[in-house]
């Protein structure tokens, strides 16, 4: 926004006249035009398609500025090359960065949480049987419905099992620099069952008609909740 006007609001009423001026120059119908009109005619379009390029490097520039005190990608890419861990090494969990506080702790990260925080390390996927991890990394507000979407029971995401094997708890958490910002959320994973083992995987070859099944899926434990079959 610029003096109270948002640039994309002006970007598309530039495109809506640009559409209008074409439409007018196709129902004058076919001309022979001079070497000077075709490029005043073009001329709008290079306008237009240098205004997109200045919005999106403003836009990113005017973001590195407002968040110089705390955390953006630009500002972050330009201060450390991206070699740091992202935004992990800007969010504060009791006073120590959340790249020390999950550690090597294998994490559950919604997409698209992974992108800001490279150093965290996914859970592992080994012989069809997955790690249970410690946390779960949820996105900002704006981004989080994608992430509920991408990880529930229903879609086939990694919540259908960990929803029966534990709750989720907040852990607070906040922002270096900006308290107030909505950068997420940490949850840590408080088993139901902490010493449960782990199952044994048998490996080998099996054929199965279409039509088989292996039988339901069992109850999740006295008094929790379920999800979807």
């Amino acid at each position: 926004m610029v003096g109270g006007v948002e640039l994309n609001e002006v970007l598309l009423f530039a495109a809506a006249a640009c559409l209008a001026a074409a439409g007018w120059s196709h129902l004058r119908g076919p001309h022979v035009s001079s070497g000077r009109a075709l490029r005043l005619a073009s001329a709008p379009l290079v306008v237009v398609c240098g205004a997109v390029v200045l919005f999106d490097v403003g836009s990113l520039a005017k973001a590195v500025h407002a968040q110089r005190t705390s955390y953006s990608v630009g500002g972050d890419v330009l201060a450390r090359g991206g070699a740091g861990c992202g935004l992990s090494d800007r969010v504060r969990v009791r006073g120590a960065s959340l790249t020390d506080t999950v550690g090597d702790a294998p994490v559950l990260l919604d997409w698209p949480v992974a992108f800001p925080h490279p150093c965290l390390r996914p859970f592992a996927v080994v012989d069809g049987v997955a790690e249970v991890p410690a946390y779960r990394l949820l996105a900002d507000e704006q981004l989080r419905e994608l992430g509920d979407v991408w990880s529930a029971g229903p879609a086939g995401g990694p919540l259908a099992w960990l929803e029966l094997l534990g709750e989720q708890v907040e852990v607070p958490a906040r922002l270096d620099g900006e308290p107030r910002r909505d950068w997420g959320e940490l949850h840590r994973v408080e088993l139901y069952e902490p010493g449960a083992g782990e199952p044994d995987a048998v490996r080998g070859t099996l054929t199965r008609w279409g039509w088989e099944s292996s039988g339901p899926q069992g109850d999740p434990p006295p008094g929790r909740a379920g999800v979807g079959r």
